[in-house]
């Protein structure tokens, strides 16, 4: 599945969409970054401060991922329930709620594809050679995602 950024993930008609934001780059200056948090969260592990040089690639900063692997994990154990639910019903030659629950199997392993994708993307690198500058959060403080909430703020190359 290719995303691209920002991404908004739905899953069926009827079920609340996960948003993944944009990691929130933003140019202040012509030569000035600023990165914030791909989802809202809680920081987990801060790897710069002020006056490091980081190179493209370096992880900057990474969200706590327990609540995303507890959803990953309950939804595993519902898609693992659905599937043997739908097999009783295939054995039992029940189509029409085979076909019903084949679809529920779908949106969930799609959710269950979403949520593994933004658990994926909870460690934020530089997109550039820079120079940090300021970092105005610290391990264990709420962040919001989005372009208006930087958390890390760096010179680039």
């Amino acid at each position: 599945m290719q995303i691209t950024w920002p991404a908004r993930i739905a899953i069926g008609a009827s079920t609340v969409a996960l948003t993944v934001a944009a990691i929130a780059v933003a140019l202040d200056g012509p030569r000035v970054a600023a990165l914030g948090a791909p989802i809202d969260g809680t920081i987990a592990e801060l790897y710069v401060h002020p006056g490091q040089r980081v190179a493209r690639g370096a992880p900057l900063f990474r969200l706590d991922d327990r609540p995303l692997q507890a959803e990953r994990l309950a939804l595993s154990a519902d898609l693992w329930a659905l599937r043997a639910r739908l097999s009783q019903a295939e054995a039992q030659g029940d189509t029409q709620n085979a076909a019903i629950l084949t679809q529920y199997a779908n949106a969930l392993g799609q959710r269950l594809e979403a949520v593994t994708l933004a658990a994926d993307g909870l460690v934020v690198t530089a997109p550039r050679d820079g120079f940090v500058l300021s970092v105005s959060a610290q391990a264990g403080e709420a962040v919001a995602a989005g372009p208006g909430a930087p958390i890390v703020r760096f010179a680039v190359r």
